[in-house]
């Protein structure tokens, strides 16, 4: 596979993952439609499926954002220490 359809796939990827984000963000489908969705994603491909849970989840959204904060301004926990 040449550069240019490894670049095609992975675009069309971010495109499928943006598309359904957004279904799945504005409810713009039915509570069921969007179950049958996610059911079809993860017995096709597990770490989409995860990645899209946490992109719905904005209690988890707020936890990731603070982490990046943390990392900014170095307050971070020694390896050894966990």
């Amino acid at each position: 596979m040449n550069a240019t359809n490894s670049d095609s796939r992975y675009f069309n990827l971010t495109l499928f993952v943006r598309v359904v984000q957004y279904i799945y963000m504005r409810r713009i489908i039915s509570v069921k439609a969007r179950k049958d969705i996610i059911e079809t994603i993860e017995m096709h491909d597990q770490g989409l499926a995860d990645t899209l849970a946490l992109t719905a989840d904005p209690d988890l959204q707020a936890v990731i954002k603070q982490s990046e904060k943390d990392i900014r301004v170095g307050k971070l926990i020694p390896l050894d220490a966990v």
